[in-house]
């Protein structure tokens, strides 16, 4: 089966490739979860059987048992693991993990936590006419990413995290179950609504952590398309090139969901960037999520 894209709405969006679930001659499959997770264990160089706390992000699959069994099994974590799962949040998913996450390395010094998300957005493509599956056909892909989480110093620490609700915008962004599966709805308001309202979350949350966005020498925006990116851009009245990494990753991988956002911190961090890296994504509500990054140098 092949859903209907609509190239010309994937060119405008800024998507330049996807990796879809189905056999595609022309382009390589999305990884397994447990290689994005294998990488993260050698790069924080931490065993399998140090990690003490699992949580799996995904809003485009649920199955059980699930991702979290089938990562004990592939990477040999520990049979005694906690494991907690963060369902259905949207794009903004990855922040709340790594919420979940920092909670528990928080209140146990001991502890190790991995936080894995994974979508396969293309299960969810359908063969429709309607502007919104369009879109989301056309934006959307699969991907995953992980994350390891703990105490040890010299890494990267994570500072505070944030959460804002923008008024009136229950009808804009919505991720329901139909009567032919999920159905995906993204109003074309929401980059104009995006414009007006960042600023007035985003920088009175900087101000609380004695930080304004001059101060900021990362931005990790999720690219939910090239429209969104610029309605923060402007909105925050950034620099042109303030979310180059979030429009390369969009580039190359398309909106993947929750992991998106961590693949734009990565590529901050391999760029070599340190001090303040402000990461926000959106997801349905309409809802802003924020965390804030401090990265030492050296």
């Amino acid at each position: 089966m092949k859903a209907r894209v609509n190239n010309r709405e994937k060119d405008r969006k800024g998507v330049r490739a996807q990796r879809p679930a189905w056999p595609d001659t022309a382009t390589p499959p999305a990884p397994s979860p447990a290689q994005p997770a294998r990488d993260a264990l050698s790069t924080a160089e931490v065993r399998p059987d140090r990690i003490t706390h699992l949580v799996t992000v995904s809003c485009t699959g649920a199955e059980s048992p699930g991702l979290d069994h089938d990562l004990i099994e592939r990477l040999g974590l520990s049979p005694r693991i906690s494991r907690t799962h963060v369902g259905f949040m949207g794009c903004h998913g990855a922040i709340n993990g790594m919420a979940v996450g920092s909670a528990f390395v928080g209140t146990d010094p001991d502890a190790v936590a991995m936080v894995v998300c994974a979508e396969v957005c293309s299960l969810h493509y359908h063969i429709g006419g309607t502007w919104d599956q369009q879109v989301a056909n056309a934006i959307f892909a699969d991907g995953a990413a992980c994350a390891i989480l703990g105490r040890r110093p010299g890494r990267p620490t994570v500072r505070a995290f944030g959460s804002e609700v923008f008024p009136n915008t229950r009808d804009l962004m919505s991720w329901t179950i139909g009567d032919r599966g999920f159905r995906m709805h993204l109003s074309p308001r929401v980059p104009g609504v995006l414009r007006r309202h960042v600023r007035k979350w985003f920088e009175p949350w900087l101000a609380a952590h004695r930080l304004t966005p001059a101060d900021i020498a990362g931005w990790a925006v999720h690219p939910g398309g090239k429209d969104i990116l610029e309605a923060v851009r402007t909105g925050l009245e950034l620099p042109d090139d303030a979310l180059a990494e979030s429009q390369a990753v969009l580039d190359a991988h398309g909106n993947m969901s929750s992991a998106t956002v961590l693949w734009v911190i990565d590529a901050l961090l391999r760029r070599g960037t340190t001090g303040p890296i402000a990461s926000m994504a959106f997801g349905p509500g309409l809802t802003g999520e924020a965390m804030l990054l401090d990265v030492p140098r050296g």
